[in-house]
């Protein structure tokens, strides 16, 4: 909720300058498709995080490597047939001809994205999926305010509330986390 209130209050210059120009704020359809995708990304966490933890309980010899494995091999399966169907794959291929200095870049982003899953899948292995959604939450909340203050972006009073709402309900649920932890340690003793 954090989060979204954080997205939905943005102001940025050019935004500002069209605020001026324009009195109301329209729904178009790309914006309502970033929504709905937002939305989409959320349901999919809320199912596929706990399969995983059904699936490292049923089968004890599934590591995070192993899930990490699939889970690459299948994201890459699925990108390649849908960018071979709508062109994209083309598209990119003609692009890093045209470009070659390109290339170090993407092998840079394929090796920070190889670490950054390896971290997550890591974290899910020994933690669960409620402690990776919330790590990737502050993270994503690191990135954002991050990004605002190195490129001078400002932050509105309701993007304020909305930081506030992330950090504090990961604080509170894991004091409450650790408040059940002992309790349970006290009644085992």
């Amino acid at each position: 909720m954090g989060v979204l209130i954080f997205l939905f209050f943005k102001t940025s210059k050019k935004k500002l300058e069209k605020l001026h120009h324009e009195d109301e704020f329209a729904l178009n359809s790309d914006f309502l498709l970033g929504i709905l995708m937002i939305f989409l990304a959320l349901i999919c966490d809320g199912i596929y995080g706990p399969y995983q933890n059904y699936i490292r309980r049923e089968y004890k010899k599934c590591g995070p490597y192993h899930l990490m494995f699939n889970m690459n091999l299948w994201q890459g399966v699925f990108s390649l047939v849908l960018g071979v169907i709508d062109g994209e794959l083309e598209e990119m291929m003609v692009f890093v001809d045209r470009h070659p200095k390109v290339v170090p870049y993407l092998i840079n982003f394929c090796a920070s994205m190889a670490i950054g899953s390896l971290f997550i899948f890591l974290l899910q292995g020994r933690y669960g999926a409620l402690m990776v959604t919330k790590t990737t939450t502050v993270r994503k909340l690191i990135s954002v305010l991050l990004s605002a203050y190195l490129f001078d972006h400002t932050i509105t009073v309701l993007q304020w509330i909305g930081v506030f709402i992330v950090f504090s309900s990961k604080f509170t649920s894991g004091y409450i986390a650790g408040a059940i932890v002992r309790r349970t340690k006290l009644k085992s003793s």
